[in-house]
């Protein structure tokens, strides 16, 4: 049957059987119809053509509970669909059987023109229940999800009827098992995302395993928290299953520490040198510092660089405070190291490598920044992301503690120091550690007898800590050197020699000889009384 003309509208076709014909139906132009309960084999037009031919402008068409035979059919397809005379619009193609099709002989052929994406063809029997096979047959892109799983036909005399409850076919998401839940040392890194260790099955085919992203949750510290990976499998029908991977970062590892080895010294040998030493200042203060180091600018060195250390002033500054170098450096520092607060404004100005270029440029030959965390901690200075100035000069980051003592010598007068590499390193594979220090004095047998014990701590940014500690044995064991006059030979009328401390009168007639001490300092005594 042909339908031709400008619009053909509610046509009903139904209970008729098709055996043998060129093509059962052609349909041009048909609006608000039905073609169902028919039964459609052995048609014979040709390899191109088709059972039920479409030739467009098909609008509100009903197919259903048809019986589609093409095993014997030299007209090889079910159903072909072009735009000939028009688009096509709402279209359904609902509860049919199409058997004896197969790759070589899709059920469907060109669906062209069609308004409103893949035309809807759900709950059809394609006379297997297996995914692979169906799919290898449709033709041409058509919703067919969910399909029929039981061919049986519960009222064969009137085409096509189903068993109920049996359109399920490939409703169900693929199985997808994503790889086991891990815990992990942040020492070890993170795995990269990786969809072949990713298990999945399904009845329809597989097509891709995609990683849709990673959630950092539970994050108590810098390297302790738990990301949500999250895997996709997509299927030849469309379905989609996820699956995600918790592994968790551990921090549980506290840092190295590296400290100067146990010495016994004679109280005559200097003290060790410090990494950062006070040669001078208004009120004695000694310079066994705890300090921090920089990843940038000159390193420092076995050989003390020492200068006088100047507070940098750039005027009330952004903070109202002159001496964290947040605007421009006012005073010379050329030949100075520059002590600068680490404090005040926002960044890109309160940087360490943006202060310490304005002292760079100001002519200072080091920095010591103060640090302006409480206590007695120092950390390394790190570089910001992106492009930074070029630092040639070497730094220093002493604690808030020491810190604020070492400024208060600079406001009280001169301070002359000397910088050099330090000898306390703390390193940790996942965060920055800080570094704090106490010395403690324990008094020997005598005055010239003494301990120094140096205990440093490094703690990382999850709490991790280690402790060291340098003990300094100060003995004296040298007696002193004795220095007599030599022996002589006197007659009975020569003087005796006179002593130090000579008595030449005195009421009661005492004599002279007494042992005396000196001074380093003074005029010295000669040998002329």
């Amino acid at each position: 049957m042909t339908t031709a003309g400008t619009r053909a509208e509610s046509i009903t076709m139904t209970n008729n059987l098709f055996d043998g014909n060129l093509r059962a139906v052609t349909f041009y132009n048909v609006v608000s119809s039905l073609f169902s309960n028919n039964e459609i084999k052995n048609s014979t037009f040709g390899s191109v053509s088709a059972d039920l031919r479409i030739f467009g402008g098909a609008n509100n068409l009903m197919i259903s509970n048809n019986s589609f035979d093409g095993s014997n059919a030299l007209a090889p397809h079910a159903i072909r669909m072009t735009s000939v005379v028009g688009p096509n619009a709402n279209v359904s193609i609902f509860e049919n059987s199409f058997t004896g099709y197969s790759p070589s002989n899709t059920v469907f052929l060109d669906p062209q023109s069609y308004t409103g994406g893949p035309i809807p063809a759900t709950c059809n029997w394609f006379g297997t229940a297996d995914a692979a096979t169906i799919a290898s047959i449709m033709g041409s892109p058509v919703s067919y999800i969910p399909y029929l799983t039981n061919g049986t036909d519960v009222l064969p005399a009137s085409g096509f009827q189903p068993v109920p409850g049996s359109c399920n076919g490939n409703n169900q998401p693929p199985s997808i098992t994503c790889p086991e839940n891990v815990t992990l040392d942040c020492s070890i890194g993170i795995p990269e995302p990786n969809t072949e260790s990713v298990i999945v099955s399904g009845t329809c085919p597989v097509i891709s395993v995609t990683w849709e992203g990673d959630e950092v949750t539970s994050q108590t510290c810098a390297s302790t928290f738990t990301i949500v990976r999250t895997y996709k499998a997509t299927d030849a029908c469309g379905n989609m299953a996820t699956c995600t991977q918790t592994i968790t970062v551990v921090d549980t590892t506290p840092p190295t520490l590296t400290v100067p080895a146990n010495i016994t010294l004679q109280c005559t040998d200097p003290l060790p040198l410090m990494p950062l030493n006070i040669n001078s200042s208004p009120n004695f203060i000694d310079g066994t510092y705890n300090v921090g180091t920089a990843v940038f600018g000159a390193p420092l060195t076995a050989t003390p660089l020492t200068a006088d250390a100047v507070l940098v002033n750039d005027g009330t500054g952004g903070a109202g405070n002159p001496y964290d170098a947040c605007e421009s450096i006012m005073n010379d520092l050329t030949g100075k190291i520059a002590v600068i607060e680490r404090s005040g404004c926002t960044p890109p100005a309160s940087y360490f490598v943006t202060k310490a270029n304005k002292a760079q440029l100001a002519g200072a030959v080091g920095v010591i920044f103060i640090f302006n965390q409480p206590g007695n901690q120092v950390v390394t200075m790190g570089l910001p992301a992106g492009p930074n100035p070029t630092i040639t000069i070497p730094l220093m980051l002493v604690s808030n503690d020491y810190g604020n003592i070492l400024k208060s010598e600079l406001l009280a007068g001169p301070v002359n120091v000397s910088l050099s590499a330090p000898t306390v390193i703390a390193e940790d594979a996942c965060s920055f550690a800080s570094i704090t220090h106490q010395q403690t004095f324990t008094p020997g047998s005598c005055p010239s007898s003494y301990t120094l014990v140096n205990t440093w701590t490094a703690t990382d940014q999850c709490g991790n800590a280690t402790t060291k500690s340098q003990t300094i044995t100060v003995v004296d064991t040298t007696a002193p050197t004795l220095t007599v006059p030599a022996n002589i030979t006197l007659q009975c009328t020569d003087p005796l020699p006179l002593m130090p401390l000579n008595i030449n009168s005195s009421p009661n007639f005492i004599d002279g000889t007494y042992n005396v001490g000196t001074a380093v300092f003074g005029a010295p005594l000669t040998a002329t009384p």
